[in-house]
């Protein structure tokens, strides 16, 4: 689960949270953050990143974002969970919002957009942020999913993985600046100037 804030509003990006505790941990932070969730994004549908989906709607009242392409996995979380034997102890939340062409969200002074990055699955995305036209000092920031990851990207034996189209999402990733910044759905962040190098994308 990332939670990306500005100015005491909020956007979470694939709450993945499973447990109580987990639940109880982003609430505190939430809390103790004083912010105020506007948006809840997907990346893609795979269970572990879809589990806290119905928990942020009735806690805080938001849909969560998906891709069209991906709306099948997510409404598929039980038929994962008996693929992976997790055991689900609620109901699913089997409402959304689609991304579509138009999408775009405004956190005060910076903007979220989407890149249909498919490959993991075929509707994964990645979410980009950009700052104020007037603040050209900022980085762009990558919410990457299971697409990129630090030294790494996402398996594509599962169900909508393919590896051509991984790869050629990859491609596009690979295309903006050097310093962005990427947060992926596991692991460490890192940056596209470092990933180009890993890849030996030029």
């Amino acid at each position: 689960c990332h939670i990306l804030s500005c100015e005491g509003d909020a956007v979470i990006i694939d709450c993945g949270s499973y447990t109580d505790y987990e639940e109880s941990r982003i609430e505190q932070y939430i809390k103790d953050k004083q912010l105020k969730p506007i948006a809840h994004l997907l990346t893609h549908g795979h269970l572990d990143h879809i589990f806290g989906a119905k928990w942020v709607f009735e806690r805080y009242g938001l849909l969560p974002y998906i891709h069209p392409l991906d709306i099948e996995q997510y409404l598929g979380i039980s038929t994962q969970a008996e693929m992976f034997s997790v055991p689900l102890s609620t109901d699913s939340l089997r409402r959304y919002n689609t991304l579509d062409h138009n999408f775009r969200i405004r956190l005060k002074d910076h903007t979220i957009t989407f890149l249909h990055t498919p490959g993991h699955s075929e509707g994964s995305v990645c979410y980009l942020v950009t700052a104020s036209e007037t603040d050209t000092t900022l980085p762009l920031i990558l919410f990457s999913g299971d697409t990129l990851f630090h030294q790494g990207f996402g398996r594509t034996d599962l169900p909508g993985g393919n590896a051509g189209l991984l790869y050629r999402s990859l491609e596009t990733i690979m295309q903006l600046p050097p310093a962005t910044i990427v947060y992926p759905g596991h692991g460490y962040p890192t940056t596209i100037e470092a990933e180009r190098a890993f890849l030996r994308f030029v």
